[in-house]
């Protein structure tokens, strides 16, 4: 069973990896840290969308974790607005070797939605939008993600 001090420490550990990239860890991480905060941030999901989860640790994370209860229509909102944002500000993809988390954490949610797309499971309105506000988004290099030249030169 979790300790205080457990949820606390991995409550730190999940914000700040938000602050520090932007995102929610993934479950599907291949970092085993961002991997390990994930699944623990997952399960809380699944316990609070079953009715499961204690009215105490939802008040825990509600006030150490603002808005981690969001569904995951609006996460993937979030991460194409940012991908968009993104390309408008640098005029080209997120690198995963950026020495940046924030732009890493957006080249590994492209990496995940390229990857959906090859496999032909990406959503059509997902990958319309993302046509639409995020040229180039489908494009991979062997250098890694956003490697090739600038968008639009």
């Amino acid at each position: 069973m979790m300790t205080l001090d457990d949820e606390t420490s991995i409550t730190a550990a999940i914000a700040d990896f938000r602050s520090q990239t932007g995102a929610w860890p993934s479950p599907g991480a291949p970092n085993p840290h961002e991997r390990e905060l994930g699944c623990w941030l997952q399960d809380q999901r699944t316990l609070q969308a079953t009715g499961h989860l204690d009215v105490f640790r939802r008040a825990f994370l509600d006030v150490n974790l603002p808005g981690w209860d969001t569904d995951p229509h609006e996460r993937w909102v979030a991460g194409a607005r940012d991908l968009a944002d993104f390309i408008i500000s640098e005029g080209r993809l997120p690198h995963l070797g950026s020495a940046d988390k924030r732009e890493q954490g957006l080249a590994a949610w492209l990496r995940m939605q390229q990857a959906l797309f090859e496999h032909g499971t990406l959503r059509r309105d997902r990958r319309a939008w993302l046509d639409s506000c995020c040229p180039g988004w489908s494009e991979r290099t062997g250098r890694g993600i956003g490697a090739a030249a600038h968008i639009g030169t």
